[in-house]
């Protein structure tokens, strides 16, 4: 529970310095640089024992009004498949994950702002997995690239 409230307290903070990042642009007080995470970290208060957990962690500098560079720490762990729904109502037999995987990676991003709130995003992030059997005992390691390519709004 201590981890969560943690947990918490980072995301309203983070909420709180995104917020300023955004009234930034038209301020005097325009500050360089930000620390930011994803609301999916939420997901993790809510969530079930056998749901992914993840965290993530940002750290950003505006290169210009328009362009952003940020690097970010991230890690998971998942009980299952990748793509594949989780919880008890929509496992299928055979589809279910003897184990579990955690992944930790830095990865990094460019972002430019296109128009009234429109941006794109370039996000390249490596991944060292470790894959666990149901006894939680580490059976092996494994590497992850994970990109996106991302047209959104904020």
């Amino acid at each position: 529970m201590k981890s969560r409230l943690t947990i918490l307290s980072i995301i309203l903070l983070t909420t709180v310095m995104l917020s300023y990042g955004q009234r930034a642009k038209q301020d005097s007080t325009f500050r360089r640089y930000f620390i930011g995470s994803s609301g999916f970290v939420l997901s993790n208060l809510f969530s079930q024992d056998n749901a992914p957990a993840f965290y993530q962690l940002n750290f950003g500098y505006w290169l210009t009004k328009k362009d952003v560079v940020s690097i970010e720490a991230k890690t998971w762990t998942y009980r299952f498949p990748l793509g594949i729904p989780y919880g008890d109502s929509f496992e299928a037999p055979g589809e279910r994950y003897p184990g579990k995987v955690t992944g930790y990676g830095i990865g990094f991003a460019y972002q430019r702002f296109l128009w009234k709130g429109l941006y794109s995003a370039v996000h390249v992030a490596p991944f060292l997995q470790e894959y666990y059997n149901i006894n939680s005992k580490k059976m092996q390691n494994g590497f992850q690239l994970f990109t996106a390519l991302r047209v959104a709004t904020t």
